[in-house]
């Protein structure tokens, strides 16, 4: 089963719902995050994601995270949890809903961190082989000329799913395309001529 950790604010039942709807059927484990400054961070972090009591295989599993607010320790600890996953997390991201008080939170986004970095990858390689097809916005393509056949075989990806899952929530449907958009891109990337020096 995907795992949740939470190192920030306790979840209300409506967003754990609203998780449980748009993202997965996680197992959602809270960890206090508390830093002493007079003491190293990096070792303090060691030992928060040490509390987690991941498994080895629990730490195979499909791995979500909600970061703590204090910028610096979620730094390191998203830099310990890709050590230990083998890779980046999906970030889960609240915000504030407005009007409400006391202050409550809602699901905001998900971003499979992995995939985005990869995009980010793809994209600067592009741009430092002076490729004309490099564009600012690495989702798109939008300039490419690989753009329509990237955009379909998103499309394919997505009824792939669909088809299996039936309507896709905003989220998944994201995914999804992201999924597509990665196998695509990368093999375009193999087809390419490298550019000679």
């Amino acid at each position: 089963m995907p795992i949740l950790i939470n190192f920030s604010h306790p979840l209300s039942p409506e967003t754990k719902q609203q998780i449980f709807q748009s993202i997965a059927d996680v197992e959602i484990r809270a960890v206090v995050v508390q830093i002493n400054h007079d003491l190293s961070m990096a070792s303090q972090i060691s030992k928060i994601v040490d509390s987690t009591a991941l498994s080895g295989d629990e730490w195979r599993n499909d791995l979500y995270v909600i970061m703590p607010g204090y910028a610096p320790a979620a730094t390191v600890l998203l830099a310990a949890i890709a050590g230990r996953h083998g890779r980046l997390p999906f970030l889960v991201a609240l915000r504030p809903v407005p009007g409400a008080t006391p202050m409550r939170y809602e699901l905001a986004d998900a971003v499979d961190l992995e995939a985005f970095s990869k995009q980010q990858n793809l994209y600067q390689t592009a741009v430092n082989d002076g490729r004309e097809d490099a564009t600012a916005d690495y989702s798109e393509y939008s300039e490419s000329k690989d753009r329509e056949e990237i955009a379909s075989f998103c499309q394919d990806k997505v009824r792939e799913v669909e088809k299996k899952s039936g309507e896709l929530s905003a989220i998944d449907y994201k995914k999804s395309y992201i999924a597509g958009y990665m196998e695509k891109t990368a093999q375009l990337e193999q087809e390419r001529p490298k550019k000679i020096n």
